[in-house]
């Protein structure tokens, strides 16, 4: 239970923290470590990389992300490059020691992201996803990367992201438009895909026509590309299965009940998702929703008259109804995930959620620690301040709630809200 209250809101927080204030520094060489990327682009496309640099915690008075963790809680710092391209080619070198590692707290690359959009001088790509993730681990990466991206500029390699532990080296990236379309056998296509084990292919291909399809669809995809560790896919795969799954079960509301309701295996999916998203750490969870956001804001779904939920229903939803609740549903979600991230920027409740949410996952240690109470006070005052409905606020009401109810479970539409009550009889 006390996981269940957890996931409703741990799944999006923002990194920060109180690691030494030293102010960064330039390296003088930061080309002493370096990337080359190049290839072919459609002559329709260009892009930018980001380089995040995050500090590297070696000093005792630095807190990290958890015990196995070796990343200070500090804002990371970006930098920006942009390629030359010459009509159908590109070439890029990333320099990776923009910032001096010589602090108490060493700067080091971490995320490599490239940001994909249509070539025209009065637009900036905004499109972005990792690309490379800079690590210690003797993984090589693909030194030839195929990067597809849908008619939105939204972008994937067919695989997780790739990690580069040799540096100074050149990579070969070509990146085209999404060609291929989904004609009416998809979802049996689909099928196959999964009888196949072919998950990248089936995220890939529900990904690169996120408008059309159906909530159910959305959340396996969302729960395969979580287990692929693709967790920017999961994500935005996740959310927008989950908001349309509030708009369907509405407006197309389910004749069927118990087992042959689509309902018990959405809620499954949800938990499960949340659980994965739960189980990331800041730093990863602040790459997936900076990421993850912005897509979602320009996210939106294809209905038609004849449109098929993928379960029996009663009525003829109005598509102007369906369509008002949608944007309704969307813009709440995008307003509380901005808000979350918004609180997660202060350093201050950064630290003291990372306090609360290592007692909430490990019931080994002592519920009742003065520690962990300061922290729970620190982010309730904090997000009273502020006004928004944050971590502590939700568990709270959440708490309060199981105190005077019977049932309690996570709803289908992910809400911060409990499942049908009844009042306990006096």
């Amino acid at each position: 239970m006390k996981q269940v209250l957890s996931l409703m809101v741990l799944s999006i927080f923002l990194t920060a923290g109180n690691c030494v204030q030293a102010q960064f520094t330039s390296y003088e060489n930061p080309s002493e470590n370096y990337l080359n990327i190049s290839g072919t682009l459609d002559e329709d496309l260009e892009y930018m990389v980001r380089v995040m640099y995050v500090k590297n915690a070696r000093e005792s008075g630095c807190p990290t992300y958890g015990k196995d963790s070796d990343l200070c809680q500090i804002k990371p710092e970006e930098f920006t490059y942009i390629p030359e391209i010459t009509e159908q080619t590109h070439s890029l070198h990333i320099p990776l020691k923009e910032l001096s590692p010589d602090t108490n707290s060493w700067w080091e690359p971490h995320d490599i992201s490239i940001c994909v959009g249509p070539r025209n001088p009065n637009t900036v790509p905004h499109q972005c996803q990792v690309l490379f993730s800079v690590t210690k681990t003797k993984h090589d990466g693909n030194q030839n990367l195929d990067l597809v991206c849908s008619k939105n500029y939204w972008c994937y390699q067919g695989r997780q992201v790739e990690h580069v532990s040799l540096l100074n080296r050149e990579y070969v990236v070509n990146i085209r438009k999404e060609t291929k379309t989904h004609g009416p056998t998809t979802t049996i296509m689909l099928d196959h895909l999964i009888k196949k084990g072919k998950w990248d292919e089936y995220v890939d291909r529900v990904h690169a026509d996120l408008e059309r399809w159906k909530s159910l669809t959305l959340l396996i995809a969302a729960k395969i590309a979580m287990r692929e560790k693709r967790l920017e896919d999961g994500a935005l795969l996740y959310h927008a299965g989950t908001i349309r799954a509030q708009v369907e079960r509405k407006h197309y509301t389910p004749t069927e009940k118990g087992g042959d309701s689509p309902t018990p295996a959405i809620q499954s999916l949800m938990r499960m998702i949340q659980m994965q998203l739960g189980s990331l750490t800041a730093h990863e969870l602040t790459v997936v929703y900076e990421a993850t956001v912005p897509k979602l804001e320009e996210w939106n779904p294809y209905y038609s008259q004849n449109y098929d939920p993928g379960w029996k229903f009663e009525g003829e939803p109005s598509l102007q109804h369906v369509q008002t609740q949608f944007n309704e549903t969307k813009a709440k979600r995008v307003r509380v995930l901005r808000e979350l991230l918004t609180l997660f920027r202060d350093e201050t409740y950064a630290g003291a959620h990372s306090i609360v949410q290592a007692y909430e996952w490990d019931p080994s240690l002592d519920q009742q620690a003065e520690e962990k109470y300061q922290a729970e006070k620190t982010m309730l005052r904090l997000e009273s301040q502020l006004g928004i409905v944050g971590y502590m606020t939700a568990l709270t009401q959440q708490r309060e709630l199981m105190e005077n109810t019977t049932c309690f479970e996570l709803s289908a539409d992910g809400e911060n809200t409990a499942c049908q009550t009844h009042q306990k009889r006096q």
